[in-house]
C-alpha cells in the first residue's frame, strides 16, 4: 500500500472530549503560557498523579490505519484491575520527585496535604524560598481543598496554577502536562523493558529510573510546554497533538 497507493501507517490519537467551555479554558491558559519569559517553565513545580498497575496495558503501538494522510482516528483507551498503587510525580528544576500512596488506596484531601506538609515541602522549600516558584496541580477535588489551597496560598502566594485561583489549570488538558506526554510514558516503557514481579519492586524501578534521568533531559521537556501552548493557541484551545510531528513546532528534538 505505501508504494502502490502512497497509504502511511498512522496510530488514532488518544483525547478527551472538549466543549467550548473546555477549549475557552484552554486558549486563555495558553495565551498565557506561551507569553513567559524564557525559563519560566523550568521554575514550575509540574505535578500529577497516575495508578501504576502490575498488568500490562494493551500495546497499541502495534495497531495502524493505512490511508493516503493521517486520518487522524481517535480513541480513549482505559487499563483497569490487578494490583496497582498510585504515585504523585513533581518535575522541578530538572529533577523528578516521586511520592507514592498506598498501596490500592486512592488519595483524598487529608492524605495529598499530608503528602505536600511532609514529604515534598521539605525537599523543594529551600529552592522554593530562593526563587519565585510556581506550583501547578490539576483541578481535582482532593488537590482544592480549603485546607490544601490556603496551604498553597501560605507557601507559594499568588503563584499557583490550579481551579480556583487567578492562574486556573484548564480541564481535561493532559497534553499540556509534561508528566502526562512525557514522564508517564518514558515510566511505562521502562517497566516494559523490567517488568516487576511486585509492587515493591515496580516501586524500585520508577525511583530508580527518574533519578537516573538527566536534568537537561527534564528541562527539555517541560520546555515544549510552551510550544505545544502555541499550537493549543493555533487550535483555538482544541486538539493539537497531530500538528506537532507535521510543523515545526517540536523542531531540535523538543517532545
Amino acid at each position: 500500500m505505501r508504494k502502490r497507493l502512497k497509504w502511511y501507517p498512522y496510530k488514532p490519537h488518544k483525547v478527551v472530549d472538549l466543549t467550548d467551555e473546555h477549549r475557552a479554558g484552554r486558549k486563555e491558559f495558553c495565551e498565557w503560557m506561551a507569553n513567559q519569559p524564557e525559563g519560566f517553565a523550568t521554575n514550575v513545580i509540574w505535578s500529577d498523579e497516575k495508578w501504576f498497575q502490575l498488568q500490562a496495558p494493551p500495546n497499541v503501538q502495534n495497531e495502524r490505519y493505512w490511508f493516503p494522510h493521517d486520518p487522524e482516528v481517535e480513541a480513549e483507551c482505559r487499563v483497569q484491575g490487578g494490583k496497582k498503587v498510585m504515585a504523585w510525580a513533581g518535575l522541578f528544576r530538572g529533577k523528578v520527585i516521586i511520592h507514592w500512596f498506598e498501596n490500592g488506596k486512592s488519595v483524598n484531601g487529608e492524605t495529598y496535604l499530608q503528602m505536600l506538609q511532609q514529604d515534598i515541602w521539605p525537599r523543594v522549600s529551600r529552592t522554593v524560598s530562593q526563587h519565585q516558584t510556581w506550583f501547578q496541580q490539576d483541578g481535582a477535588t482532593v488537590h482544592t481543598t480549603i485546607s490544601a489551597r490556603d496551604w498553597l496560598h501560605e507557601k507559594f502566594g499568588e503563584r499557583v496554577i490550579s481551579r480556583f485561583t487567578d492562574r486556573p489549570w484548564p480541564a481535561k488538558s493532559p497534553d499540556l502536562s509534561p508528566l502526562d506526554y512525557w514522564f508517564w510514558s518514558v515510566a511505562m516503557q521502562e517497566l516494559s523493558r523490567n517488568p516487576p514481579s511486585s509492587i515493591e519492586e515496580l516501586k524500585s524501578i520508577v525511583e530508580g529510573f527518574a533519578a537516573s534521568l538527566d536534568p537537561t533531559e527534564v528541562n527539555k521537556a517541560v520546555r515544549s510546554i510552551t510550544k505545544r501552548a502555541q499550537a493549543c493557541v493555533a487550535k483555538n484551545g482544541g486538539h493539537f497533538q497531530h500538528l506537532l510531528k507535521h510543523t515545526n513546532i517540536m523542531n531540535n528534538g523538543d517532545f
